[in-house]
């Protein structure tokens, strides 16, 4: 994989890693898929996912702000939802996208950079959304206000006893999520958590476009997990009413739906933009 940089912000220095990835087959090289990863994610987390999106589309990603090996400015009041959508908006400009002429995949926090892109115009409109664990509003809680004024030490100290409570939690009530969030405390013990703190109260916590539901006017597929603990599954299925082409389909129980389960989803993907294109 060729790694590229975009600068977005000269003060505070913030660049944007991003990929292309071709497709596979000639037949298909004009479908563009536009693949957003979401709070932890970064283009290596994605990439069994994209191996198998590359045999039907040519794939972009990025790592948002704060993610991967883009920039991690350890500033607050700089990963609210708006500044975080801005950033999308111009990797969607770098590549010259066309009305149309592209589809956004995005997966939880992922999937919402996409929802707020297209309700605030921010550039050209995709042909549909590729959306899982979607939601209006996340499930935080209302104390986030007060850890996101801590200071960094007591927060590090915070999240330490959340994480303990919650896990001892979903070993009770969701063993599947209890795995998911184990395996998400081992790729954090290797990041840098600043810029994650700030992402996870600044963005998700703050991300809301209930009220605006209907305004998500184009076909939609919505990939859900039943018993999903961090994502209310009936909200997902709610998003996929306000276009006649959307559909959604229910991956189990676990709330990164598309992690082992990469050929299933890019089959369901598949057939979903078929069905699309065909009109």
């Amino acid at each position: 994989m060729e790694e590229k940089y975009i600068t977005i912000s000269e003060k505070p220095f913030i660049k944007l890693r991003h990929a292309f990835f071709e497709c596979n087959e000639e037949r298909y090289k004009n479908r563009v898929i536009v693949m957003i990863p979401g709070w932890l994610g970064n283009i290596e987390g994605i990439l069994p996912l994209i191996e198998q999106l590359q045999k039907f589309a040519n794939v972009i990603s990025y790592d948002p702000r704060g993610h991967g090996k883009s920039s991690k400015p350890h500033k607050r009041g700089i990963y609210g939802p708006m500044i975080i959508t801005e950033d999308f908006a111009k990797i969607i400009d770098h590549y010259e996208l066309k009305e149309s002429e592209f589809y956004v995949w995005g997966s939880c926090a992922g999937i919402e950079i996409g929802y707020l892109y297209y309700l605030e115009k921010l550039g050209p409109k995709p042909k549909a959304f590729l959306a899982a664990s979607p939601d209006y509003k996340n499930n935080t809680k209302w104390w986030f206000n007060i850890l996101k004024i801590l200071p960094y030490p007591l927060l590090w100290l915070a999240f330490k006893t959340i994480f303990f409570i919650l896990n001892v939690y979903l070993r009770i009530h969701n063993p599947s999520e209890q795995r998911n969030l184990k395996k998400s405390k081992g790729r954090i013990a290797n990041m840098d958590l600043y810029p994650l703190f700030r992402f996870l109260f600044e963005f998700i916590h703050d991300y809301d476009i209930r009220g605006r539901e209907e305004e998500l006017d184009i076909p939609q597929i919505i990939l859900y997990a039943e018993g999903d603990w961090f994502t209310k599954p009936e909200n997902s299925m709610k998003l996929a009413q306000y276009h006649p082409d959307s559909e959604f389909v229910n991956m189990g129980d676990v709330h990164r739906v598309y992690a082992g389960n990469e050929d299933e989803v890019a089959k369901f993907v598949e057939k979903f933009i078929e069905k699309i294109e065909s009109h």
